[in-house]
């Protein structure tokens, strides 16, 4: 990217129009991509979520470890982890990372729905994700030619 002051923003636009789609691959180059200029814990995070669509929950615990060290207090990488080990049927590390994410106390958190209501999540969703569900198409409408349109408007942002 020429321009490293908005080549985060546009593949953070590219990865979640992707998600959106639920072209998982093509979201998880976009999310990579945005660690050329930076590393910040939110796109480790989203790098780990997408992982956890692809069902690859080794790599997806791997970005959520990452997001966690640089911010300890990230209460929805925390909950993520825990979502797998639940998966994975490990109760244990399953309920320390619970734990982590009640006691981060982070406000505005997304997982606090769920840590309130003690309401299982949607397994087959990531939490940034789940939203994406309820509304198909939004930018494009299902039209071919505007999706193309949105990532060629994107891949010539980055060049």
């Amino acid at each position: 990217m020429n321009n490293p002051k908005t080549g985060g923003l546009v593949d953070f636009i590219w990865g979640m129009l992707a998600a959106f789609e639920g072209n998982w691959t093509e979201s998880l180059a976009a999310f990579k991509q945005c660690l050329q200029n930076a590393e910040p814990p939110e796109i480790f995070y989203l790098i780990g979520c997408v992982y956890f669509q692809l069902k690859d929950y080794k790599n997806a615990l791997l970005y959520l470890q990452k997001a966690i060290s640089s911010d300890v207090k990230f209460a929805d990488a925390w909950f993520m982890k825990s979502v797998i080990y639940k998966l994975s049927n490990d109760e244990e590390s399953a309920s320390a990372s619970m734990k982590s994410a009640l006691e981060s106390k982070e406000a505005g958190a997304q997982c606090l729905e769920f840590l309130k209501r003690q309401k299982e999540p949607d397994f087959e969703n990531a939490l940034p994700f789940l939203h994406l569900n309820r509304t198909k198409n939004l930018l494009t409408k299902g039209s071919l030619r505007l999706s193309k349109f949105f990532r060629e408007q994107i891949f010539t942002a980055l060049d």
